[in-house]
């Protein structure tokens, strides 16, 4: 099984040599993780982290985690958890004659499953803002002034394949919308 790219790139990373301080490790380090951050930035789209953190391999896993970590955004976020499946059935087997040793039995059986799971959120923001200056500043002074700032905005949320009311699998998606007042000074 081929790995992906980025499991390459997270093994460059700097390791830690011995007799070498924490000042210079953590240099080390920050430089290596920075120049992870624009590879993978250059290289990876924010989806395509997040698809990553299902790959079977734990080590791509992590890698997809630091990654996201200093490439993501709160726009675009994955949920992580495991998905369980409980099985039931029972099975009555009875003997008309009743003659032993068969009789009549009940046998109940069961089956659990469990397997990661990631579930990849999209989200979308779209609105206005408008700036209303209370008062212009003294003549002289930089800036702007005080104001009053009103935001309207509409949001749209899904999270794939969670399921909806309808059906267990296909996304379900959230509207809503959004007002904010603030003062700017």
């Amino acid at each position: 099984m081929s790995m992906p790219l980025l499991f390459e790139y997270f093994q460059e990373l700097p390791q830690r040599r011995e007799q070498e301080t924490a000042r210079e490790w953590s240099r080390r380090f920050r430089a290596g993780l920075k120049q992870f951050q624009k590879i993978v930035a250059g290289r990876y789209s924010e989806g395509t982290l997040q698809r990553l953190l299902s790959s079977a391999t734990p080590a791509v896993r992590q890698a997809a985690v630091v990654a996201l970590g200093l490439c993501g955004s709160m726009r675009g976020s994955s949920l992580m958890g495991s998905r369980r499946g409980l099985a039931m059935f029972q099975q009555a087997i009875s003997d008309p004659a009743n003659l032993p040793p068969a009789g009549s039995q009940l046998t109940p059986t069961s089956g659990v499953s469990s397997a990661p799971r990631g579930l990849a959120v999209a989200e979308l923001e779209v609105g206005v803002q408008y700036r209303f200056n209370l008062w212009s500043p003294e003549p002289g002074r930089s800036g702007s002034g005080p104001a009053l700032l009103v935001r309207f905005s509409a949001v749209s949320q899904t999270y794939f394949d969670a399921g909806n009311a309808t059906s267990s699998n296909g996304s379900l998606s959230l509207f809503g919308s959004r007002f904010l007042a603030g003062l700017s000074y």
